[in-house]
């Protein structure tokens, strides 16, 4: 012990006080060094306490630093590849109206009107109706576009 010793009364219930004396006994040191370590462990406590939230900005920061990069890459190419597929989509629009007689350009209208409602049902689909879909596509589909016919 450092410095001067000052006296503190506290209080406890008659079980407490039992307790306390076995783990004192049992740990071969005085009652008072028991609850000096309590009072020395429950202040390190608090102080670590205090101080989580400084660690936790840290940790977030630190774990930022790694993922944004990564994270922004990946969204590039998932930009990327938005902008392929559209560019896809609409040659193949483009070519299927070159090739197909004007008296079936509505169908063909028709038709592209329903994939891209097929697309937009497709990226709506959870996990398990992803699996469905996989297994039926065309009955998970319709679901959707017609409302759970």
């Amino acid at each position: 012990m450092k410095g001067k010793a000052v006296q503190l009364t506290v209080k406890v219930t008659p079980q407490q006080q039992n307790d306390l004396q076995k783990l004192a006994a049992s740990q071969h040191i005085s009652l008072a060094q028991l609850l000096r370590n309590f009072i020395d462990k429950g202040m390190a406590v608090d102080g670590y306490a205090e101080g989580i939230d400084f660690i936790r900005h840290h940790i977030r920061e630190e774990i930022a630093n790694q993922l944004n990069p990564r994270m922004e890459r990946l969204i590039k190419l998932q930009v990327k590849s938005g902008i392929v597929s559209a560019a896809a989509y609409f040659l193949n629009a483009e070519m299927l109206a070159e090739f197909i007689p004007v008296s079936r350009q509505r169908e063909l209208q028709d038709a592209l009107l329903e994939s891209k409602k097929k697309g937009v049902v497709y990226f709506r689909l959870t996990d398990q109706e992803l699996e469905e879909f996989a297994a039926n596509e065309n009955r998970i589909i319709n679901k959707f576009i017609n409302g759970g016919e």
